[in-house]
């Protein structure tokens, strides 16, 4: 499975993308959301966004309603150190897959995503 984690702080990114290769995900990585859109245009096969919310260039709530509009079948989970109430509201009614707090644990992380992309699989008839 291949998560695209978006985020612009290095220092974030280095250890998220740690904690999810350690938990054996293949991870791509992008340091804003114009860089996000253009890898998902490429056809760069991506299971599931993960992404910072507060980014310079496009932001991840503008990121998200992209994915949401043009790979409607891609789950986007924000993570992000924002604790807004009426964002996490937000995300969750126009559709996001999940919205954590940092600093958060690994096992939180990766079971949040396991459970975005196992309710966005396809139902065997």
């Amino acid at each position: 499975m291949c998560i695209l984690f978006v985020e612009d702080e290095e220092p974030i990114r280095e250890i998220v993308i740690s904690m999810l290769t350690s938990a054996e995900f293949v991870c791509r990585e992008a340091i804003s959301g114009r860089d996000a859109i253009e890898l998902l245009a490429s056809g760069a096969r991506i299971n599931l966004v993960l992404s910072s919310l507060l980014m310079a260039d496009v932001d991840g709530w503008t990121l998200f309603l992209h994915v949401k509009k043009h790979y409607p079948g891609i789950p986007f989970v924000f993570l992000t150190g924002e604790a807004d109430r009426s964002i996490r509201e937000a995300a969750v009614r126009e559709g996001a897959d999940g919205f954590l707090l940092m600093p958060c644990n690994r096992e939180d992380l990766v079971e949040t995503l396991r459970m975005a992309v196992r309710r966005s699989a396809p139902t065997p008839f």
